[in-house]
C-alpha cells in the first residue's frame, strides 16, 4: 500500500510530529480489507489528521470526518458491532464519533467555506451539536458569533408568538399590520433603515403634494 504523507508536512509543522490518529492508522492491517472500506480510512485519517494537529481549523475539520462518516456508514452499509469494528481502527470512541456525525448533519455546516473556520474556534463541540439543530440560516450565523449566550434558553415559537403580540400592541400602531412588524423585525438594519428613509421621503412629498390653501387665497388666485 502507498504510504499518504502526513499532513504536517503540508502545514510547515515538524514532519517528526505525528498525530494520533496517523499511529493507528499506520498499525491497521489492509492485507484482508476491501478496497471501498480502505479508501474511506484513507480520507478519513487526512481529516482527523488536520483537526488533531492544526489547531486555527480543527473545528472545521471534525465537520468534514462526520461527513465522511456519514457517507461511509451508508456505502459501505455498516452498523452495529461492524460499523464501531470500523471507526474504532482510528482510535474513534463512540461518543465523538457520534459527535461528529450530529455535527455534519446540519445543512449550514456542510455548506460553510474553509475561510469561515476560525469563526469556530471559540465554540466546544456542544455548542457546535446545538447550532446543528438550527434550522433557520440567519440565526444559525447569529450563533457562530462570540457574543452569544449559549446558557440563555431558546425562546419557543408561542413565546416569540407571545412577544410579538405584546409589542405589537404596546407600541400602537395604526398604520401597520402584525405580520408587515413581524416582517420589519426580521429585517437586518441597514435595511430597516433604507425602508424608513424611503417612507419618510414618500411622506413628505405627499405633504407637499396634499398642503392646505386657505379659502382667501384660492380666491385671490
Amino acid at each position: 500500500m502507498p504510504k499518504i504523507t502526513s499532513v504536517a508536512s503540508f502545514a510547515g509543522l515538524d514532519t517528526n510530529t505525528v498525530a494520533p490518529v496517523r499511529e493507528y492508522f499506520e498499525k491497521i492491517d489492509f492485507e484482508d480489507m476491501d478496497s471501498k472500506r480502505k479508501a474511506f480510512l484513507e480520507k478519513i485519517v487526512v481529516e482527523l489528521e488536520q483537526a488533531q494537529l492544526l489547531d486555527f481549523s480543527s473545528k472545521y475539520r471534525y465537520i468534514h470526518v462526520g461527513l465522511l462518516l456519514i457517507e461511509a456508514k451508508k456505502e459501505l452499509s455498516l452498523s452495529g458491532d461492524d460499523w464501531e469494528k470500523f471507526y474504532t481502527l482510528l482510535g474513534l470512541k463512540e461518543r465523538a464519533e457520534q459527535r461528529y456525525r450530529q455535527i455534519a448533519s446540519s445543512e449550514w455546516f456542510k455548506k460553510l467555506p474553509i475561510e469561515d473556520a476560525p469563526k469556530l474556534h471559540h465554540l466546544t463541540q456542544a455548542n457546535m451539536i446545538t447550532i446543528s439543530k438550527e434550522k433557520d440560516e440567519d440565526e444559525f450565523n447569529e450563533m457562530l458569533d462570540e457574543s452569544y449566550d449559549f446558557s440563555k434558553p431558546k425562546a419557543t415559537k408561542k413565546e416569540i408568538e407571545l412577544a410579538f403580540k405584546k409589542a405589537y400592541k404596546e407600541a400602537s400602531f395604526t398604520t401597520i399590520s402584525l405580520s408587515q412588524y413581524k416582517e420589519y423585525c426580521a429585517m437586518p438594519t441597514s435595511k430597516l433603515i433604507e425602508l424608513l428613509d424611503e417612507t419618510i421621503t414618500q411622506y413628505e412629498e405627499e405633504k407637499k403634494v396634499n398642503v392646505y390653501i386657505p379659502k382667501t387665497e384660492m380666491e385671490e388666485a
